[in-house]
């Protein structure tokens, strides 16, 4: 089993968090198989491999605080999502997901990097509003 203890709270690092070098190690080994296993060729970018997925995404009230730590961690490992579904506190995270996405799509259109939606700042008790509009 993963030793998690070390990781810490990093505005300088694109998720906003730092994992120790072993861990991180060990998710981009993951991250690479991945991409290796379930990637999708997009014909849009000479069949570049990607990871895309559809969530569904279930209730539970406190459920839904995990929810957005595990989509952080499919974001950091490259997933975009195509379609997002959700009952109860599973709606509230599909339509944050939902809305990051279309920002994301948004900024690619005008030729922008994506960027990641601020999930770690979300979750920290930032607005709602202020973690979407960054």
């Amino acid at each position: 089993m993963a030793d998690f203890t070390g990781i810490t709270l990093d505005a300088s690092q694109p998720f906003g968090y730092r994992r120790p070098e072993a861990l991180q190690e060990t998710f981009d080994a993951a991250k690479e198989s991945l991409l290796r296993d379930d990637g999708w060729p997009n014909p849009d970018k000479n069949d570049e491999l990607e990871l895309v997925a559809d969530l569904a995404l279930e209730g539970g009230g406190v459920k839904g605080i995990g929810l957005v730590g595990a989509v952080l961690v499919l974001s950091e490992a490259g997933y975009r999502f195509r379609g997002v579904a959700g009952t109860s506190a599973g709606a509230i995270a599909a339509s944050l997901i939902a809305a990051c996405e279309s920002r994301s799509k948004t900024a690619a259109r005008h030729g922008r990097k994506r960027q990641h939606c601020g999930w770690l700042k979300l979750a920290l008790g930032r607005s709602l509003v202020h973690s979407v509009g960054d």
